[in-house]
């Protein structure tokens, strides 16, 4: 086993929450040079796991568009069983192009790699890694990580699954108040509109968002929306 590949499997083993895991996401980015690495689990009735390098308004972005539904990344590994390289897939239409064109302007880098992972009852997993590479250097790095990436895949899914099955959904920690301020941000609301609207404080406002940033683990605000949207905590 590489240096790598040994540092993250001591680092997965003794994470306890996903805010553990969101941070070896960052540590696989440096370590491997990728401009982003992304992890998202779910399915059918199923709490979700996402976690991300991608810049957080761009995730909000995406969310509050529902471009899951027109993502070719995303369908395809909903769908198939192999990994994949994204140039291989079909961006030749006007939506896709669209939002290809968002994706790019979003900071996602143009040469992507994506590995699924199929599980029981519909749910599924998916590991991607995402460079601004020249092709002659993203077909380097393919040749030299892709195993480690196919290993790193079912490392993290493993350890995600387990740390969800020892805690509860996210989307049932949050109180309601929690859910409101988060709600209203979602919305484009600003902090003083929102917390005018739910009559409260401005200070008691900022306490809400920050106890529910840190029950979801988000590294900011609007991370936290992003997250709370992904997980049904909310819905806008």
């Amino acid at each position: 086993m590489s240096e790598r590949m040994e540092s993250i499997v001591g680092i997965l083993s003794d994470a306890t929450s996903d805010n553990d895991l969101s941070a070896l996401v960052g540590h696989v980015r440096d370590l491997y040079d990728v401009d982003h690495v992304v992890y998202h689990r779910g399915g059918p009735g199923q709490d979700e796991t996402n976690l991300f390098t991608y810049n957080p308004d761009w995730v909000l972005h995406y969310i509050k568009q529902g471009y899951r539904r027109i993502d070719p990344v995303y369908q395809t590994a909903l769908r198939g069983w192999l990994p994949f390289e994204w140039d291989r897939l079909n961006w030749a239409g006007k939506t896709e192009t669209s939002f290809l064109s968002e994706a790019l302007d979003g900071g996602v880098a143009p040469k992507g790699y994506s590995i699924p992972i199929q599980g029981p009852r519909g749910s599924f997993a998916m590991l991607s890694f995402n460079a601004a590479d020249t092709p002659e250097g993203w077909d380097r790095r393919l040749r030299e990580f892709k195993q480690d990436f196919l290993l790193l895949s079912h490392y993290v899914h493993e350890r995600a699954e387990s740390l969800r099955e020892l805690s509860p959904s996210t989307a049932k920690e949050l109180s309601p108040r929690e859910r409101d301020v988060l709600t209203l941000l979602g919305l484009g609301h600003s902090r003083a509109q929102a917390a005018d609207q739910l009559q409260i404080s401005e200070h008691t406002f900022r306490v809400y968002v920050d106890t529910a940033r840190h029950k979801l683990g988000a590294l900011n605000t609007t991370h936290a929306v992003a997250v709370a949207l992904n997980s049904g905590a909310i819905a806008i």
